[in-house]
Order: structure tokens, then C-alpha cells, then sequence
């Protein structure tokens, strides 16, 4: 029975859904009657990483994976083995049609970014999806079922929409000169995306009473609003309202079907902190009121604040120049005071003086020599015409490149340029009003390249199913022609003993192969299981190297050098690896008939290298051969198989406390290593040193320079994340007490594969240092490869205004940090 139905073997919490669920009350019927077609199908949707769902039969029974199953949300699992009318009775006059039409033609459908009401929680969401539909066919060749693959874009829809009204919020209340045409441009702004904010209010205040301005999607009816406005006032939030209980407001139209139930009061504040207004949004009552809806409900009442804040700041012009640049420079956005036709920097803030990259002492100078980088460029014709004509200028996501931290860097600003006119209508400057949004736009170009890269995804996973299909295909047809010889020259048994041992090898490539492809499907899932005690590594390898040799006469697979050692682990994955190492080094040398191994003890870990004399790696295919299905490619030779048992060997070593890393020359060979945690008994407490000063443990020494005013590191041996967090903050510490900012980073004695610790310095640790003071980091690379490729990959992921330069020499190192502390 368990053979008969293997093809329901993993996956995940669905697979054991299904193994347990007595389908002989489905239409399906008992699993012993399911086709082979069904069978296949679902044994492809259990293997699926990616979300996956198949409708079966004519009345489509539900059958689909883990990563499918968050789509039907508190409808599973009641969905399993139910129909497609039963589950998606609010979608079936759409769907339904679709279902139909692939049953019938055998054509497959595409939809993207779909809009579906859902009912899979307690209300109707308002949801996008990316989805297909394709047939699979039965024995018969007729179509049996619906193959269905769906990816949600809900997020990156929302995102797109509201960005774009913020962007057109700016544009419109930015440029006008009364309160009163502020709340005005923003109501005609607002109520143009109902979707996400079906009604409002903008309230203006007259002394301490809130007073309807500006509304939409609602009625207001009298001036008795039953709203928290002191409970803002005093902490800043407040919960919900309730809309119903209201009584002076009643709701005139809706987008959705369902109405507007709840809403957000939001303050409108000054700079100074005086409370201006009130902004009331209406919740869509199909979308949860997550933190990305908060933070656009604050975007929208801070474009109104700072526009009623530009609007205050260009009244006061009329009283002095004193009061005005006392505004300008206290302003919570960026303005400067630029004079004459030669554009004179007469005020500029701190915030332009941040976009511009310079200091306060360019006051008083023209602007074109203190930004030489914009001469020639629309900026100077744009400034020019607005002095020329006395005409307002403002433009949005505007790009520009200015010298900050001595880099020319590309941003990008909302501005206006607003002339000043003196009192018998003629030009006297110009007044400037930024607003830098390269990181809302950088954000943006993100999420559109999420999108596409969840499009690249669905490309990977039809490329997956043909090549698993494919490599799967051919050992089964192999072993069917073996054994359909076999059967035909059973009279001879010499002849079909060699036919039964080439079907014998197939159907142990075929094996292999499949049980790969579960290893990672459990991988995937974090169901891999690891039987962990301790044992002798040092015969373990050995073990391993005389199997391996057995299955590879043509090679010599020499054990050079090898220590005794007790490694806590298990014991049959870690066999896995050593045979993965060895049959690999086998069959990428075909011309070279020796394999050389080495296993040493060092710091507490058991160090194996396997080196052979093939084809080696190129440089640029180093950092991706454990990537998961990669096969290195090469021009002279190409090898079978998916490339999933070096996935699956760095797994095992995660898990294992180990890494691996490689060394290759294209040509002469290439050096596999890896290494694992050792139990060493009545080891010593490792002794560390740590006055201020000077600190020193087993593999890390920092000292502070002081008098070259800067921290110097020394990393010796392996590291991993936790070594690496653990050294860095001592750094961290090290360069705040000692209030530099410079740091001489040497690597040099650092072995092996640290790349787990990429992230973390790249998003948490530089972000830290950088705030704490780092200007100038010198960084000395490690001679290992894998260590370089960390080093550089962290690097690449910061998003700062340190300067950082790599070095393999320490002596040019200390030159380059001397000549940036001139």
C-alpha cells in the first residue's frame, strides 16, 4: 500500500493532509481509484515551492500544495477535495467561465493583476492576483484537470496607486499661496482614489474649534461632530472611529460593496508643532488597516501640513528679513533665498544645505559657483526663466546629480521655484522650496523590480518542471527499453544479465535523482531531520573514500593527510556531503586520474579539502555554484544532473554549525573544502583582554591608533555570524569611545566562507558605525575567495556615506587612511 502511493510522500503539512483524508466521500473517490495522470500531477504540486493548485474532473476538486494554501486563508483546509463552485462561490461568475473554456478548448488562460473579491476572512478583501490556467491531460489525452499557478500582487498594486497620489498630492497643494487652496487642491487630489479612502474630511480650525473645510463621500450634517479631536490633541492618535456612530455624518456613496464603516482622525502639524487641522480618512472596508495604510494616511496629512507650512512661511515674507530667513531656516523643508540675477545665496537652511551637500559658510555667494555641477544643466535654464518672467516653476521626482561627501550622487527632489517680487511688480530673487524623495523613489523602483522579479519567478518555475520533467523522462524510458530486451532474450542469460544490470544502473540514476529532489523539497519546507550523536569522523571519511572508489576505477582517490576526531552530528548526512565533494571532484576531472584529500583539526573544527586536477571555475561562477539547480557551464564539456547535491551538501553544513568555501584555477583544477565543529573535551575557556585600549581574544585583535586617530582590526581564522556580530560591536564600541572615524580592517588572516554575516553588517552593523561616526574604512582582503566575495557582497548592499576602498596590501592601506585624515 505505502508503494502503491509514494507519489504522496512530503510534501509538507499538505501531504500529510492528504495522505490522511478519506477522499472516498469526494467526488474524487478512494486515492486506489485516481488515475496515473491525477497521481502524477499531484505528486508534481506536493514538490512545488511555489504556490500550486489543481482542479480535478469536471466538477474541478480542489487538490493543492503548502505555499497555495495561505491564498484560501480560513477556507482551509476545508477547501481540500471540495469543488471549485463549493470554495469560490464570490469569484465563480468570473472563474467559472475560465474553468470552462480550458476544459473544453485545452487552451490555457492568463490573468494579471486580476481584481478578485474575496471572502476568505471575515469580510470581502479586495485582492490583485497574477494567475493561470492550463490543462492536464488524462490518459485518454483528453483534459482530465486545470493546473493552476497564482501569485499575489495585491502590494504592489496598493503601492502603485497611493505613490501615485501622494506624487500628485505634492505637485498640487505645493504650489499655492492660501490655506484656504491648500485644503482645496488636496480634497480634489484625495477624493480621486475612493478605493483606498471612500470618504473624508479636512478640517481647518477657527481658534480652538475644528471646522469642516473640505469633504467628500460623506454628508455633514451640523457642527456637532462626535469626534476624538482632544484625545489627538493630547497624545497624537486615537482609536478608530466608528462611523455609524456619528449621527451628524451619513454616507452618500461607495466604491466597493461594502460601505465605509471606520476611520482615521489625523492632525495636521506645523513644524512649530501647533495643530493646524484635522485630516478624518475613511477605511476602505475591504482592505486591512495595515502599517503600509497608516503610514499613507500620515504621508497625505504631512504634504498637507508642509504646504500650510509654505504657505505661512510665504506670508511672512511681508514682514522682515529677519523674520523670513528665521522661518527659512527653521522650515521642515528645504528653502534658500536666492538674490539678484546672479542668484546670491542669501538663506539657505539646514535641509537644502543637506540636498546640496554643503556648509553654511557658501552664503552670500553665487549659486552657480557653489554648485559648479548644475552649470549647464536644466537647473541653470529653468532658474533663469523663472527670474526672467516672474512665472512659478515647481516640478516632481525631478533628477539631479550634485557633489555630496565628494561623490557625485544621483537624487531626486519635488521643488518649486516661487520668484519674489518687491513692491512695483519686479524680480528680486527667487525662492527655492526641496524636498528630496530619493528614497520613496528608490523605493518605488523596488517594488517594480520585485514585480518582475516575481514574474522571473514563474519563469524559474516552468524551467524547473522542464527540466526535472526531462531529466526524469529519460533514465524511466531507458529502464523500459532494458527491461523490454530483457524479455525478449530471457532464453539467454548471459544477454540479459547485462540488459537487467544497465536497467539496475538507470533505475539507481532515477533514484539518486528523486531522492535529491525530496531532500531539497524538505529543505524547503524545514522538514529535513537531523539524527545528531557524536562519532569518529576520521573513519567516516575513509568509509566514504574506499565507496566512492569502488564506483571510479579510472581514479586514484588518495587520502594524503587526516587527524582523529569525534564530530557531534549526523552521521549519514554528513557521508552525504563527503560523497557529493568526491563524485563530483571524479566527474569534473575526466582527464585527470587522481583525486587528493586532506582532514585536518584547526580552531576547534574538523577541515576536509577534496582537490582535483580538472577543468576548474571561473572566477564569476565561484559565488553561484551552490545556488540552488546551478550547473557550472563550461565550453568544452557538459555534465547531467540538476546540480542539487551541492545545494543540498551547504544545507547539511548550515545546519551542522559549518560552511564551505572554494579555491579554482580554469584549467588546472579546483579545491572543494568545508569544515565542521569538533568536540573537543576539557577544552580551555579562551582568554580575552579588553582595557579600552587594546582588545584580543582567539580570533580577533583591535586596538585604537592614537596617533593616527583611528581603530585597527585584525580577524584571524574562521568566522562565522556570531563571531562576526561579536567582533563588530566591539568595534563599534571601540570607535565611539574613542570618538574617530576611521577604521584599518585587515582580513588577511581570515580563512574560509563567512558570506551568512553579509546581510547583517550590510543592514544593521554599517548603518550603526556610520551613525556613530565611520568616514573611512580600509578594508584588506583575504586571500580566500569566498571571504573576498563576502567582504565585496557586503559592501555592494549599503546604502551610506562612508567611504570604503579594498586593498591586499596592508602598507597602501595606511597610506590611503593617512591621506584621508589630511
Amino acid at each position: 500500500m505505502e508503494e502503491e502511493y509514494s507519489f504522496l510522500r512530503g510534501g509538507g503539512s499538505m501531504g500529510a493532509l492528504i495522505r490522511n483524508k478519506d477522499w472516498s466521500e469526494t467526488l474524487l473517490g478512494d486515492i486506489s481509484v485516481w488515475p496515473q495522470s491525477l497521481r502524477s500531477a499531484v505528486s508534481i504540486c506536493l514538490g512545488a515551492s511555489f504556490p500550486v493548485c489543481i482542479y480535478w474532473g469536471e466538477e474541478l476538486s480542489l487538490i493543492y500544495n503548502d505555499a497555495w494554501s495561505v491564498i484560501p486563508a480560513q477556507k482551509h483546509p476545508w477547501a481540500l477535495g471540495r469543488t471549485a463552485k463549493e470554495v469560490w462561490p464570490e469569484l465563480w461568475p468570473r472563474i467559472g467561465a475560465m474553468f470552462q473554456s480550458v476544459l473544453r478548448d485545452g487552451v490555457s488562460t492568463h490573468s494579471k493583476s486580476e481584481l478578485l473579491f474575496m471572502e476568505r476572512a471575515d469580510y470581502v478583501e479586495e485582492t490583485y492576483y497574477d494567475y493561470d490556467f492550463s490543462p492536464i491531460r488524462g490518459e485518454d489525452g483528453n483534459v482530465a484537470g486545470v493546473f493552476n499557478a497564482g501569485l499575489e500582487t495585491t502590494a504592489h498594486i496598493l503601492s502603485e496607486r497611493r505613490t501615485a497620489l501622494l506624487h500628485n498630492l505634492f505637485n498640487s497643494v505645493y504650489i499655492e499661496n492660501s490655506e484656504e487652496s491648500v485644503f482645496s487642491k488636496a480634497g480634489n487630489e484625495i477624493k480621486k482614489l475612493p478605493h483606498d479612502i471612500p470618504c473624508f474630511i479636512l478640517f481647518t480650525k477657527q481658534g480652538d474649534t475644528p471646522v469642516p473645510a473640505v469633504w467628500h463621500g460623506v454628508e455633514v450634517a451640523g457642527d456637532n461632530m462626535v469626534l476624538p479631536f482632544e484625545e489627538v490633541v493630547a497624545k497624537g492618535d486615537a482609536p478608530l472611529v466608528d462611523m455609524r456612530q456619528i449621527m451628524s455624518i451619513e454616507r452618500s456613496e461607495k466604491v466597493w460593496p461594502l460601505a465605509c464603516s471606520k476611520a482615521k482622525l489625523l492632525p495636521l502639524k506645523l513644524s512649530s508643532g501647533e495643530i493646524c487641522g484635522f485630516f478624518l480618512a475613511g477605511i476602505s472596508p475591504n482592505r486591512p488597516f495595515d502599517t503600509d495604510y497608516q503610514v499613507f494616511f500620515q504621508t497625505i496629512a504631512a504634504h498637507i501640513s508642509s504646504a500650510i507650512t509654505n504657505v505661512r512661511a510665504q506670508k511672512e515674507r511681508a514682514h522682515s528679513v529677519r523674520q523670513l530667513r528665521s522661518l527659512f531656516v527653521h522650515a521642515p523643508v528645504a528653502i534658500a533665498l536666492l538674490r539678484g540675477s546672479e542668484f546670491i545665496v542669501e538663506v539657505a537652511n539646514e535641509r537644502v544645505l543637506e540636498i546640496w551637500g554643503r556648509t553654511a559658510d557658501i552664503v552670500g555667494f553665487p549659486l552657480f559657483e557653489v554648485l559648479p555641477e548644475v552649470v549647464g544643466t536644466p537647473i541653470e535654464e529653468i532658474l533663469k526663466e523663472v527670474y526672467s518672467t516672474g512665472r512659478r516653476f515647481s516640478a516632481g521626482e525631478y533628477q539631479v546629480n550634485l557633489i555630496r561627501n565628494g561623490h557625485l550622487e544621483n537624487l531626486f527632489v519635488n521643488f518649486v521655484y516661487e520668484p519674489l517680487v518687491n513692491s512695483n511688480g519686479l524680480v528680486e530673487g527667487i525662492i527655492t522650496v526641496a524636498h528630496e524623495i530619493t528614497d520613496l523613489v528608490t523605493a518605488r523602483k523596488q517594488a517594480q523590480n520585485n514585480a518582475e522579479y516575481l514574474a522571473e519567478l514563474m519563469k524559474q518555475k516552468d524551467e524547473f518542471l522542464s527540466i526535472a520533467s526531462h531529466e526524469l523522462k529519460t533514465p524511466v524510458t531507458s529502464v523500459k527499453a532494458y527491461i523490454q530486451l530483457c524479455q525478449r532474450v530471457l532464453n539467454s542469460q548471459e544477454r540479459a544479465l547485462v540488459f537487467v544490470n544497465k536497467a539496475s544502473d538507470q533505475v539507481n540514476r532515477l533514484e539518486k535523482l528523486i531522492s535529491d529532489l525530496l531532500d531539497v523539497s524538505k529543505i524547503n519546507a524545514g522538514k529535513m531531520v537531523y539524527n545528531l550523536e557524536p562519532f569518529d569522523f576520521n573513519l567516516l571519511l575513509k568509509e566514504s573514500i574506499e565507496s566512492v572508489q569502488h564506483t571510479s576505477p579510472k581514479h586514484h582517490i588518495i587520502l594524503e593527510s587526516s587527524e582523529d576526531a569525534v564530530v557531534s552530528g549526523d552521521r549519514l548526512r554528513i557521508e552525504q556531503v563527503i560523497n557529493n565533494f568526491l563524485t563530483n571532484a571524479v566527474k569534473y576531472s575526466p582527464n585527470s586520474d587522481r583525486v587528493i584529500i586532506r582532514s585536518e583539526v584547526r580552531q576547534n573544527n574538523v577541515v576536509v579539502s577534496v582537490q582535483d586536477f580538472g577543468i576548474g571555475i571561473e572566477r564569476e561562477h565561484i559565488s553561484k555554484l551552490f545556488d540552488r539547480f546551478y550547473r557550472v557551464e563550461n565550453t568544452a564539456m557538459k555534465y547531467q544532473g540538476l546540480g542539487l547535491g551541492l545545494y543540498i551538501s551547504s544545507e547539511i553544513l548550515k545546519r551542522h554549525n559549518g560552511s564551505f568555501w572554494i579555491e579554482s584555477e580554469p584549467g588546472k583544477g579546483s579545491i572543494f573544502y568545508f569544515r565542521i565543529p569538533v568536540n573537543m573535551p576539557g577544552e580551555d575557556v579562551p582568554q580575552v583582554i579588553d582595557n579600552g585600549m587594546y582588545y584580543k581574544d582567539p580570533q580577533l585583535n583591535i586596538r585604537y591608533n592614537r596617533e593616527k586617530s583611528r581603530v585597527e582590526v585584525e580577524w584571524t581564522g574562521f568566522q562565522d555570524l556570531e563571531s562576526v556580530k561579536h567582533g563588530c560591536m566591539v568595534i563599534l564600541r571601540f570607535l565611539k569611545a574613542n570618538n574617530c572615524s576611521s577604521v584599518l580592517n585587515d582580513n588577511r588572516l581570515v580563512e574560509g566562507n563567512w558570506s551568512e554575516a553579509s546581510d547583517w553588517l550590510a543592514f544593521e552593523w554599517f548603518p550603526m558605525i556610520e551613525a556613530a561616526g565611520l568616514k573611512f574604512l580600509a578594508w584588506i582582503l583575504s586571500s580566500s575567495t569566498f571571504s573576498e566575495l563576502a567582504a565585496r557582497k557586503s559592501i555592494e548592499m549599503v546604502n551610506g556615506n562612508f567611504t570604503t576602498e579594498f586593498f591586499t596590501d596592508i602598507s597602501e592601506a595606511e597610506q590611503w587612511l593617512d591621506g584621508c585624515s589630511d
